[in-house]
């Protein structure tokens, strides 16, 4: 994750900007590790060490976090917003870059074994699953799952599979849409979304209704997350 790099960048703001920034800063680069790692720990398979995981991974995620045209417009105001705060906290232009970007990394390695699978670069797969994910508004909903109180060990729990299921449905779902040829990813997403499919019509009807409210609970988040696994499973 070029982690080090980012901890230097931070360090030299020592005296530069306020305290508190630097501990956001960090905190965002935490957030990606711990995800990575969490996302590691639970794929299936043996558990790679740390230089075939460096080998399989680092490279993919350099080349999405430095791709252009990745994010769709309804995507675009998040990260620009979060750019001019890093720019008003004082921080530097590329840091603040670097920052911003960091959330939207989180699919990364779902994203990477994809174009391993399909032999496309990660680039181009990643403009596939963020047209997709905007499209079923799984940028919603993952924050509203992020959202959700934790009281105690078995919330934690319970949040985190479905984070994990979430993510795995997207990962299915990208698969089905890149099995579409030709076309840009806008292109392919919209075919997908054309299909007469009534589970699909019914799935993008709900979570339009899931929409409008405010705050979801753990079982409604866990219908949402339900329904798109049916989704997938359904092709």
């Amino acid at each position: 994750l070029d982690a080090r790099e980012l901890w230097s960048a931070v360090d030299a703001l020592d005296g530069k900007v306020h305290e508190s920034v630097q501990v956001d800063a960090l905190q965002v680069i935490w957030n990606m590790q711990r995800s990575f790692t969490r996302w590691l720990l639970g794929r299936p398979g043996e558990i790679p060490d740390i230089t075939t995981a460096v080998a399989r991974y680092h490279d993919g995620i350099r080349d999405v976090r430095r791709g252009e045209g990745i994010l769709p417009d309804s995507l675009r105001p998040g990260y620009e917003a979060s750019l001019r705060e890093w720019k008003e906290k004082g921080v530097p232009a590329e840091l603040g870059g670097q920052l911003a970007a960091l959330p939207y990394l989180e699919p990364c390695p779902n994203i990477i074994e994809l174009s391993r699978e399909r032999k496309l670069k990660p680039v181009d797969v990643a403009k596939v699953y963020f047209r997709l994910a905007e499209a079923l508004r799984v940028p919603w909903l993952q924050a509203q799952i992020e959202a959700l109180a934790v009281d105690g060990r078995w919330h934690a729990v319970a949040r985190g599979v479905l984070r994990d299921e979430l993510a795995a449905q997207m990962r299915a779902l990208t698969a089905q849409v890149l099995e579409l040829s030709g076309g840009s990813a806008d292109d392919r997403v919209q075919r997908w979304l054309r299909r007469d499919a009534p589970t699909l019509r019914f799935t993008l009807s709900m979570l339009s209704d899931l929409a409008t409210q405010k705050t979801l609970d753990y079982p409604t988040a866990s219908v949402a997350v339900q329904r798109l696994s049916q989704l997938a499973s359904r092709g």
